[in-house]
């Protein structure tokens, strides 16, 4: 009986330390694996989907790349066709060139100063508009060569708005101008400008103030 009695007392130890040694297991091992294998997981599924984004990303970086040259192009067309300052020396010598070109007998260029364009409310970033430049332009030569000379002023790199034209024929025929004519040419055209230089009439002149800390006053003193 006594044999009986230790071998239960035995198995019951046995069973105890088993059981311990799962609960251990469970509680010190299994529990926080697996709360890091599920993290782990989490982990990778936000590493995955930042990957996609980053691959999405890069996809459009490559694509604005290939866009770059043809943007650069574009912008250098766009500076080119409203400068930064009204350039009207640059203006001047390429309608001589192309009067040059054309071969017409005379020509005469009176540009006005540049003046700000009425804002125009129904337009979105109207107060940025560009600065307008009035130019009167007269030509005078024969019909085909005057007729090339408007060609080649409206396919200038410069943006030239012409508002009115006017033609008048002279020679040995009458009425209407024709090829054999003689045409004298007045134009009122506009060019434009992204900004009026400092000083021009009518435009305000900006001031900066500056305090001199050892005086303790303050300056103030035109910009430019």
């Amino acid at each position: 009986m006594k044999s009986i009695s230790r071998r239960r007392m035995t198995f019951a130890i046995v069973l105890l330390v088993v059981a311990v040694l799962i609960v251990a297991f469970v509680f010190l091992i299994w529990i926080p694996k697996g709360r890091e294998i599920s993290s782990a997981n989490a982990q990778l599924a936000s590493l995955q989907t930042q990957q996609s984004s980053s691959r999405g990303e890069i996809a459009s970086l490559e694509a604005f790349k290939a866009q770059l040259p043809n943007a650069k192009a574009e912008l250098a067309r766009l500076t080119t066709a409203i400068p930064a300052y009204p350039q009207l020396s640059s203006f001047i010598l390429m309608v001589n060139s192309i009067s040059n070109e054309s071969g017409i007998s005379f020509i005469s260029i009176s540009p006005a100063q540049p003046a700000p364009q009425a804002p125009v409310t129904s337009v979105p970033g109207a107060s940025q508009l560009p600065a307008a430049v009035d130019v009167s332009i007269q030509v005078k030569g024969g019909y085909f060569q005057v007729l090339d000379f408007l060609n080649r002023l409206d396919n200038l790199p410069r943006l030239v708005v012409t508002n009115t034209l006017g033609l008048t024929g002279s020679g040995t025929q009458t009425g209407p101008v024709t090829n054999g004519s003689q045409v004298s040419a007045s134009l009122q055209a506009k060019i434009f400008t992204q900004n009026i230089p400092i000083g021009t009439p009518g435009v305000p002149i900006a001031s900066t103030t500056t305090t001199i800390a050892s005086a303790g006053s303050t300056n103030t003193t035109a910009a430019g």
